[in-house]
């Protein structure tokens, strides 16, 4: 039995090529990050959303491998949602509150929908000539409160896989029932690699959603995906990634958070005070 491995962050992490900041010859649209929250519980009518958040990523190269969004109102509504190439992860979460009399009703059409999505194009090559066993695996974990409206809540996710040039695989799932979630999408393609060296392009989406239609009066329903859907590329051996489309696969770019550029500020003014004070000296 040929020995696998699993690739994660860390791993990939020592692929320098990954972040060589060229852009991989491959199409834009197939690589991207997406992070949307839509809070509407006047679905039909004309009152604004109470929120429509959305970030995103496409141009190439990166500029950074992480789009995140979050935000709400105590007692009324939340959502986060998170899709990081980097560290291989997509999370989500999101709740809504109906403090009045009356059902929170869509007819169908979402009140809240947070979503977090992935696509990217990976580059691998064959030390070997020969077929081999490929798996892309999507794992997610969370909880579901429905508060007795099971099928009008809902957690869904998604992973499709396959090669740039040919037909792409699909595995998805959708969850109603109140609870814990513990599932594993899995996508496993067969590749033949002509002579060692030779390089087979990738390409893959991977999403995570929380969406409820109705709410009952006096309930609260959420969701939380936020324990993380964890994407895990299994390869044999005889395989490695050599590029990816964002560049940033598996290949974490910090992005400095405004208390960080704060003490960076404040560090620089007292290392120029010090340097001053001793030239006067």
């Amino acid at each position: 039995m040929k020995a696998s491995n699993v690739l994660t962050g860390i791993a990939l992490a020592a692929i320098t090529s990954l972040h060589s900041g060229v852009a991989s010859a491959v199409l834009v649209n197939n690589v991207g990050l997406e992070v949307r929250a839509l809070v509407d519980t006047d679905a039909f009518g004309a009152n604004a959303p109470l929120a429509n958040a959305i970030e995103s990523e496409i141009d190439l190269p990166y500029d950074r491998s992480v789009v995140s969004i979050s935000g709400g109102t105590t007692g009324s509504f939340s959502y986060m949602a998170v899709s990081d190439i980097g560290n291989q992860l997509l999370k989500v979460g999101g709740s809504l509150t109906n403090p009045t009399g009356t059902d929170f009703s869509g007819f169908g059409v979402p009140l809240i929908n947070v979503y977090a999505q992935a696509k990217d194009v990976l580059s691998l090559t064959s030390a070997v000539a020969g077929t081999f066993d490929v798996t892309l695996e999507l794992v997610v974990t969370g909880n579901l409160v429905t508060s007795g409206v099971s099928g009008d809540v809902s957690a869904n996710s998604l992973l499709t896989f396959g090669p740039v040039v040919g037909l792409n695989t699909t595995d998805s799932s959708r969850y109603t029932a109140a609870g814990e979630i513990n599932d594993t999408l899995s996508v496993t393609r067969q590749l033949t690699f002509a002579a060692p060296g030779s390089a087979i392009d990738m390409e893959f989406e991977a999403f995570v959603s929380f969406t409820a239609t109705r709410v009952p009066a006096g309930f609260t329903v959420s969701g939380d995906l936020g324990n993380t859907a964890f994407l895990n590329l299994i390869l044999p051996q005889e395989l490695s990634v050599v590029e990816s489309g964002s560049g940033t696969f598996g290949v974490a770019i910090p992005i400095p958070e405004p208390q960080v550029h704060a003490l960076m500020l404040a560090g620089l003014t007292l290392i120029g005070t010090v340097a001053a004070r001793r030239a006067r000296v």
